[in-house]
């Protein structure tokens, strides 16, 4: 049985375990995520890596904000997509409302999240128009509009390049 111990922002997974077709893959883990820290898991392809953060985020899913491996991304505009990030904390009649009728502060606070991504031009456009890096962005929207003290993202910037004109947080050195 996984132990989850919450020490302030910190999440501590022990003892874990994850099993496949009942034979054991991932016994013993233990990972510590502290505030603030950014985590890597790396392997070869079927290592565990998504059945790890699956377990991770299973144990403590109010805490954390996912982004999937593949983007999630359902037909209504982009704003929705995003918008969606919150609605586990808020009643199903407020969901409908803003569902037809955004509220001021949401669509601000929606933009806010899409600029972060690259995305404000497109607050309103269908999702199914959007490219796959486009895609795999507004998951990471939805994710950091969540707002969880935890995100959590298997292979979140693969298919996501950064917009033209911003720099790559993931490559190091000058860059055109």
């Amino acid at each position: 049985m996984p132990e989850i111990v919450r020490a302030g922002a910190a999440i501590v997974l022990g003892n874990a375990a994850a099993a496949s077709d009942g034979r054991p893959v991932l016994p013993g883990i233990t990972l510590t995520v502290r505030a603030g820290e950014r985590i890597a898991l790396m392997g070869r392809s079927g290592a565990g890596e998504s059945t790890l953060i699956g377990l991770f985020h299973g144990q403590a899913p109010d805490r954390m904000a996912l982004v999937p491996q593949a983007a999630r991304v359902r037909p209504p505009p982009v704003f929705h997509n995003v918008h969606m990030g919150r609605r586990d904390r808020r009643s199903p009649l407020y969901n409908l409302r803003r569902r037809i009728r955004p509220a001021r502060a949401d669509i601000a606070a929606v933009e806010a999240v899409l600029d972060r991504v690259g995305l404000a031009n497109r607050l309103r456009a269908k999702a199914g128009e959007l490219s796959g890096g486009q895609r795999q962005r507004v998951s990471v929207a939805r994710a950091l509009y969540n707002g969880r003290p935890v995100l959590v993202g298997d292979e979140a910037g693969l298919r996501a390049r950064p917009p033209a004109g911003r720099p790559d947080p993931h490559r190091a050195g000058p860059q055109p």
